[in-house]
């Protein structure tokens, strides 16, 4: 028997007998002519396009775990094939098991193996397919052993997760630990809590003048958890406090250097940062024009920098300050812009926590603003930071740099910068204190987390409220610029059963696909008023808590980091869900379908002016406007596109209503119109919309004066 085979499709082949027999009896001359198109057929598709030929293994695979020395929990198979293939792993523990698939065809093959959980064996079972879809199951099985975590890894309890209602994917985490923990000093009788450094941070504060001192560290690690908590991925690098997770790859930077590698631990690009000053410093935030935002610290001085953040009398003098100026710089590293904030700010205001100085031999000066993030508004091409020590979020224009607004308390502020002070509208609403980590939302709000130390300022005649007493958040802020003023839209942790109190670092985001917020209570000393240490929590532990956007939100994911260890400093600076350890980009924009407001059409990254191709979100519905059908979100009966023109809010139908303009004809009906619910007299005739409407004119036109018959439209 002859056979010729060619695969059609997955596993199908096209087979032909001897053309002279069938069933091993002769056959029929006619029979045998009948058969010669098959023949010719199986003929042209042996000697074909070598695609037609079987992939063949020329370099049997090879799995290597933690290839680089820093991802234990990560693999690679590699081989090789004398034609194109693409791969489909499957990775088994016996009880789970996980399909990969590769798309790319090649004949080099690197194949990461992400996702593996600690202390497990793994068979991983290889097929390959060629261009022709033929398939290749690659024999024998190949073995991964995953060792355990580490001794001083952390415990991680998950309390609650829904993952029917949670943002889908993985949770990241950067997470850091200090030997000791925090003390407070309670005043006997008088219920006053005070919080302090660790010994050993107060050790090297005493001796930082005769020696090199800094506090005791313990590894640090940046983690990735699966909704039950379980470690599928951890990092050993130890310097990574800030990632972008894009297309498979993690950023993270130095004093001087931003790097990206991949979850292999494979270093893909370094960038070496012309120096501005001693380094960069807390945040490092990638924009959509392909440059970096950080902040340095420098040395600066300061006349009349006051001496008291208790007495508003006490005298004040010439000071040594730290200075965080705020630095742009591009993908080759070369200094782009660079803000100093004592040529921004008032430097007469401090907050609590001004008069600091940081443990010799880092410290330059008093740590007047303390900047701990950044971000860039592509909206207007405005930045905004978090200053801790000056209880503030600031924007100021990229291009100008000049002010826009001040988020935070009033108290202190000099005559100068009283106009940028936004002034809170409507209830409930509370000023933010030492916060962290502001965002802007799809709807253009600002999200950030308010740790809400001390909840006061200096001289603004209201009392501390101790650590124990006092509760950390996440809250949303909506912005004015018109009317310079600011509205508390929604909030979490002040009202919850125990409350949590994260006295520093911590986190809050948006989650783009449910609209739900995660919240990173970072550096949590207390739950519910008792400190951490009393429940066997660590000194210092983490809360990880995803809610929804409702009011009251409900809670559908929580997770508890901590050290048993009573005396334990255990801490995560931000945390983030991704959505894969192995991100999908369907339209192939540059913009992961996780972060895509529009997952099937092109829409690349947020450019500013770019209404067209970019990740522009005009209503806040998340949907990209280019993908966006409706043009209406709040059912106002006025469009989005009028709203946004006009400075009307495109979610909210109670606008409709309202006389932005005063001039006594409604927005709705301004719309109707045609006129503008900005100018009082949009037809410029010096006579109101509303009177040329009581009138019979249009306000829209300026006919009112060239015909003066002519009647409304």
């Amino acid at each position: 028997m002859h056979d010729c085979r060619h695969p059609f499709s997955q596993g199908t082949f096209l087979m032909l007998t001897n053309p002279y027999h069938l069933n091993g009896k002769p056959r029929s001359l006619a029979s045998i002519v009948n058969s010669f198109p098959s023949i010719v057929l199986c003929l042209i598709m042996l000697l074909g396009s070598p695609a037609a030929w079987a992939v063949t293994v020329t370099s049997a695979p090879i799995l290597t775990m933690d290839p680089n020395g820093t991802t234990p929990l990560a693999g690679i198979v590699r081989l090789s094939t004398d034609l194109p293939a693409r791969a489909t792993l499957e990775v088994s523990d016996g009880k789970e098991s996980r399909t990969i698939e590769f798309a790319e065809f090649k004949t080099d093959l690197s194949l990461p193996i992400l996702g593996l959980k600690p202390d497990k064996t793994y068979t991983v079972k290889l097929k390959l397919t060629g261009q022709n879809n033929q398939q290749l199951n690659v024999s024998p099985a190949l073995q991964a052993r995953t060792d355990p975590l580490p001794d001083d890894f952390p415990d991680i309890k998950v309390l609650v997760s829904k993952p029917d209602l949670m943002e889908p994917g993985y949770t990241m985490m950067a997470r850091f630990i200090r030997a000791g923990g925090d003390r407070e000093i309670t005043l006997a009788g008088f219920g006053i809590g005070l919080s302090k450094q660790t010994l050993s941070d107060w050790a090297c504060w005493a001796v930082g003048w005769a020696m090199e001192c800094k506090p005791d560290t313990a590894a640090t690690y940046t983690i990735i958890v699966d909704d039950a908590g379980d470690v599928v991925w951890y990092s050993t690098l130890g310097d990574i406090t800030n990632y972008q997770l894009e297309d498979g790859t993690l950023l993270y930077w130095t004093d001087s250097d931003v790097i990206v590698i991949d979850l292999l631990g494979n270093e893909l690009r370094r960038i070496t940062l012309d120096d501005p000053g001693t380094g960069l410093t807390h945040d490092l935030f990638p924009t959509t024009i392909q440059t970096f935002l950080s902040a340095t610290i420098q040395q600066a001085e300061i006349k009349d920098f006051p001496t008291s953040d208790t007495d508003p009398n006490a005298s004040r003098k010439d000071a040594t300050v730290e200075d965080n100026p705020i630095v742009e710089f591009d993908a080759e590293g070369n200094l782009l812009n660079i803000w100093p904030l004592v040529q921004m700010l008032d430097t007469t205001r401090i907050g609590y926590n001004s008069l600091d100085v940081r443990p010799l031999p880092e410290a330059l000066g008093y740590d007047w603003v303390h900047f701990n993030s950044v971000i860039h508004d592509p909206r207007d091409d405005s930045i905004i930071i978090s200053l801790r020590h000056q209880d503030a979020l600031v924007k100021f224009s990229r291009s100008t740099g000049n002010l826009k607004w001040i988020l935070g308390p009033h108290a202190n502020w000099s005559a100068e910068f009283q106009p940028f002070l936004l002034t809170p509208a409507g209830e409930p609403f509370e000023w933010l204190y030492h916060q962290h980590a502001p965002t802007i939302t799809p709807s253009g709000t600002i999200l950030v987390f308010d740790n809400g130390n001390f909840r006061a300022s200096p001289f603004d005649g209201n009392k501390k409220i101790p650590n124990r007493q006092n509760y950390s958040r996440a809250v949303e802020y909506a912005v004015d610029e018109d009317n310079m003023q600011v509205r508390q839209v929604w909030e979490y942790g002040k009202n919850i059963a125990k409350p949590l109190y994260a006295g520093h670092i911590s986190d809050a985001n948006w989650m783009n696909t449910t609209g739900n917020v995660l919240i990173t209570f970072g550096g949590t000393s207390f739950t519910g008023g008792t400190r951490n240490a009393d429940l066997g929590l660590g000194a210092v532990s983490t809360r990880i808590i995803e809610v929804t956007h409702d009011t009251p939100a409900t809670k559908v994911f929580d997770m508890l980091v901590y050290d048993p260890a009573r005396h334990a400093r255990l801490q995560v600076y931000r945390s983030e869900r991704i959505p894969d350890l192995y991100p999908v980009d369907t339209d192939a924009d540059g913009i992961p379908d996780y972060k895509d407001n529009c997952k099937l059409e092109p829409n690349g990254p947020l450019v500013p002016g770019d209404a067209v191709s970019s990740q522009l979100d005009s209503d806040g519905d998340g949907a990209g406007d280019i993908c966006d059908d409706d043009d209406d979100n709040d059912n106002d009966g006025i469009t989005d596109t009028y709203e946004l023109e006009n400075r009307l809010n495109p979610l909210d139908q109670a606008d409709a209503g309202l006389d932005r303009d005063g001039n006594e004809i409604s927005n709705l009906e301004e719309f109707q119109h045609g006129s503008s619910a900005n100018y009082s007299d949009t037809d410029r005739r010096e006579t109101s919309d509303g009177a040329d409407d009581m009138e019979g004119y249009n306000p829209a036109i300026h006919k009112a004066v060239d015909n003066p018959g002519q009647p409304m439209l």
